[in-house]
Order: structure tokens, then C-alpha cells, then sequence
């Protein structure tokens, strides 16, 4: 490489060309200076400022870039944490069971009535409320049997319940399409149920819900 000493920079501030293929050097910030074609001042006599704006440049285009990571979303449903009850209702082996309105969340599924818990109730009133609110339903409340946790992240409270005398449901066209009683086997071979139906179920057949009028 040789010093062009007749640039109008002066002698004193020397600057380096060389073509693009055949220059060589051992000096990182040399090979930079070359490759983009830049006129430079020599290493020595290079100020601080000039220095750090090469080696920024340097870095932005000789590092290799990072990978893109990809977000995974987080599955956060509005009911999550939620606390809600469930009622189990049962005459001549069937469940009252019900599909839900095309105006709630998973519409046209089909599943045991319920709801959530309010500010201050406690798991009989509950049920009661949300009874008759789905299905101007009255009932007597009867055991706790079953503690479970939906997939989308609601605690569901199971209670068995029995209707009061000459009380029948009717379904509320807001929050339900139609009423259907079913046997545990109509209901596991359906294929519209909500997620905690299966659920439900499953803990029968495990043994860890009984209930002795189930077929």
C-alpha cells in the first residue's frame, strides 16, 4: 500500500485507497476502511471521535444479525381465575344439561348449567342465582362432589341439585338455546359438548364422582 502524499488532505493527515479484490491487511479497521471504498485517515492519526463511529459501523455490518424469536401467545382467557358452580341434576338417569345461547362465550356447546360465583355467595346461593337466571329453575342444593379446573383456567364447584316441586325449567334465550335431558352415554358420544363435560365424565369412570342413579 502506498501513502498518496499529494492528497489535498496534506502530507501530514496521510489517507490509504486500495481496490476492493486485491488489498490484504491484518488491521481489522484497515480492511473496513477498504472494503467500503473510504478515504480514511491513517490508524495514527485517527482522533477518538472518528474511531468509535468506524468501529460502530464495523459492527453493524459485519455482525451476523440476531434470529427473530417468536412469541408464542399467551392463551389468556377473559374467565381465567375465575370461581364458578356447577349443577348436577339427575331424574330417571338423566342429566339436565343445556346448549348454550349464540350470545356467551362457546355458543352452541352443550353443557351442565352453572356459573360463576359473585362477590359474597357462597356455593349453595350461587347455584340458586344462576339456576334461575339460565332457567328460571328453583332447586334445592344437596352435596359437593367434585372440584375440578377447566383448561381455560376456571375453578368449576360441582353440586348436586334436585328441582322444587312444580318448578320446570324454561330456557332463557340470553344465556340458553335449548334444554335436553341425556344419559351419560348419550352424552359421551356427542362431539359438541364443552370441555368440562368430558371432564366430568372421566372422574365417573375413574371413581372420583359417585353418584348411583349415573347409567
Amino acid at each position: 500500500m502506498a501513502n498518496n502524499s499529494n492528497d489535498s488532505d496534506g502530507a501530514s493527515s496521510a489517507f490509504v485507497r486500495a481496490p476492493f479484490a486485491k488489498f490484504t491487511t491484518s488491521t481489522n479497521y484497515q480492511r473496513f476502511e477498504i472494503v467500503l471504498g473510504k478515504r480514511v485517515p491513517n490508524r495514527e492519526k485517527r482522533t477518538e471521535a472518528s474511531l468509535s463511529k468506524t468501529l460502530v459501523a464495523r459492527r453493524s455490518i459485519n455482525c451476523n444479525p440476531r434470529p427473530k424469536m417468536t412469541q408464542v401467545p399467551i392463551q389468556n382467557s377473559p374467565d381465567r381465575g375465575r370461581h364458578a358452580v356447577v349443577a348436577i341434576i339427575i331424574e330417571q338417569e338423566r342429566f339436565l344439561v343445556i346448549r348454550r345461547s349464540e350470545h356467551v362465550r362457546a355458543p352452541g356447546l352443550i353443557c351442565f348449567p352453572g356459573g360463576g360465583i359473585e362477590l359474597g355467595e357462597d356455593f349453595t346461593t350461587a347455584i340458586q342465582r344462576e339456576l334461575m337466571e339460565e332457567l328460571f329453575l328453583e332447586v334445592h342444593v344437596g352435596e359437593h362432589v367434585w372440584t375440578s379446573d377447566t383448561r381455560w383456567g376456571i375453578k368449576l364447584e360441582w353440586l348436586v341439585c334436585s328441582r322444587r316441586e312444580g318448578s320446570e325449567p324454561i330456557a332463557a334465550p340470553a344465556e340458553v338455546a335449548s334444554i335436553h335431558w341425556m344419559t351419560s352415554s348419550e352424552l359421551r358420544k356427542r362431539t359438541d359438548l364443552l370441555g368440562s363435560v368430558p371432564d366430568f365424565l372421566d372422574a365417573i369412570d375413574k371413581g372420583i364422582i359417585c353418584l348411583s342413579t349415573i347409567s
